[in-house]
């Protein structure tokens, strides 16, 4: 895993997959890393360049230290493509990596040929935030263990949690080491996040993704989403929560592979 310094810091990637492939740049959701993508890796290696970083804040990559917004996050996934020579690539983004994705296609469609948006909202309502600003409020009380428990069955579906513990230590691992104030920034990015209007605009093959059961991107959200976009598609992956990439990989891994042109490969 090499550190990548670029324009605006610098950051984990990981790079998988020929050299001379299309590119696809995945983005992880808050309190995760790029790890989160592992499951997907090997069947996006066989047909594209695969690239997956910390986000800003996570991991090893640059902490927070400044006022963070949304054009600053997608700054920074472009100037990863930009310090890897690349010039347009599939993106996908699970989560806020999927926020991430919604804001870097429309506002340079020539850099992404292809979007994939699992589990995402296209809008932030004060409800939501004040989620997240509460959730933030307690990890400085009761520490990120704790959130992290309390939160766990909204990401992960009761069947993953008792058959991968290696999938829910992972998470935790990642949750507990993102700092309290990577939370507070992110939280505040989300003020004013609403691109379901603007999403008519997209005119790039996009495919939605969402878990059968995600509580926090209700179905009939991303249904209003994928019928907003020209000619998108959505698929539902049965039995999944939020994370549904890691609640049913095999499924997910199926779902993407369609509209990407490849085999499925088994996961484990």
């Amino acid at each position: 895993m090499p550190k990548l310094s670029t324009r605006t810091g610098c950051f984990n990637v990981w790079i998988d997959g020929p050299a001379a492939a299309p590119a696809i740049l995945l983005a992880h959701g808050l309190a995760s890393s790029g790890r989160t993508w592992g499951l997907q890796v090997p069947m996006l290696a066989s047909g594209y360049r695969v690239v997956r970083y910390d986000a800003r804040g996570h991991g090893d990559s640059d902490r927070v230290t400044r006022r963070l917004d949304r054009q600053a996050l997608v700054n920074d996934a472009l100037a990863i493509l930009d310090r890897l020579g690349i010039a347009r690539t599939a993106f996908m983004g699970i989560s806020y990596g999927g926020i991430v994705g919604m804001h870097l296609a429309l506002d340079h469609p020539e850099r992404v040929s292809r979007l994939i948006i699992c589990d995402a909202r296209p809008d932030a309502p004060p409800e939501f935030i004040n989620g997240w600003r509460q959730r933030t409020a307690e990890m400085r009380t009761d520490g990120r263990a704790a959130v992290f428990a309390t939160g766990l069955s909204g990401r992960i579906s009761e069947a993953t949690r008792r058959e991968r513990p290696d999938i829910v230590a992972e998470l935790e691992r990642d949750f507990v080491a993102t700092p309290i104030e990577t939370f507070a920034a992110y939280a505040e990015v989300l003020e004013g996040h609403d691109v379901l209007r603007r999403l008519s605009g997209l005119a790039i093959p996009t495919l939605f993704v969402v878990g059968e059961h995600d509580r926090g991107v209700p179905l009939d959200l991303m249904q209003e989403m994928a019928a907003t976009v020209p000619n998108a598609q959505l698929k539902v992956i049965p039995g999944a929560a939020h994370l549904s990439n890691l609640d049913r990989p095999a499924e997910f891994n199926a779902a993407i592979a369609e509209f990407l042109d490849l085999e499925a490969h088994s996961t484990t």
